[in-house]
């Protein structure tokens, strides 16, 4: 009866439409920052492609990571 039930589970979640991503100005309004901090994009397609890390230098700079394959 559990092998049973775990097939009906997985084909449920196989199921489920996703979510579209955000655009993002609208990811941007969908934030909620403490009093003052800010929230900025910073890396966005098509200013780079697929973007999946990002790290900070010791001198505050940014650089981010594309997944393209």
């Amino acid at each position: 009866m559990i092998r049973l039930a775990s097939i009906v589970f997985a084909s449920v979640l196989v199921a489920a439409p996703l979510p579209s991503p955000l655009a993002p100005a609208d990811a941007l309004k969908a934030f909620e920052a403490a009093p003052g901090l800010r929230v900025e994009l910073v890396a966005a397609e098509p200013l780079v492609a697929s973007p999946c890390a990002l790290a900070f230098d010791t001198k505050g700079r940014l650089f981010v990571a594309e997944n393209r394959g």
